[in-house]
């Protein structure tokens, strides 16, 4: 077997382009620490954590780009936007979007057919 191990990329914000297949890598996470003048503190303390994301979301393809900003599609065809100062984004391959896509999309299709024969009986 030859099989082919491919990395995704992580994309530098000005590397976006439309038509690229992106998976979200990493959340940016910025926390205020309090501040305590008694012990000679006065300015605010910030940390900053790159996070993985809670829930592994599919792939989404960029429709648009507009720093920070970037619109990205998801299988249904729905759009939303991505601010791209509190996510990293990383590129993932055409075969690897398919790939992870097709059976969610194939599962949808056998639920709608199955709701519509219910519609259909139910008439």
């Amino acid at each position: 077997m030859n099989a082919q191990v491919i990395m995704a990329c992580s994309l530098a914000p000005e590397d976006i382009l439309p038509g690229t297949y992106v998976m979200v890598l990493h959340e940016k996470r910025e926390f205020l620490h309090a501040v305590n003048p008694m012990e000679g503190n006065t300015a605010p303390m910030i940390s900053r954590l790159d996070m993985r994301p809670d829930e592994t979301e599919l792939p989404r393809i960029v429709v648009a780009v507009n720093l920070p900003f970037v619109v990205v599609k998801n299988y249904q065809k729905r759009t939303s936007v991505i601010d791209t100062r509190t996510v990293a984004l990383a590129k993932v391959s055409k075969k690897f979007a398919r790939a992870a896509i097709t059976p969610n999309m194939n599962r949808e299709q056998e639920s709608n057919k199955d709701s519509s024969c219910e519609t259909c009986k139910a008439n």
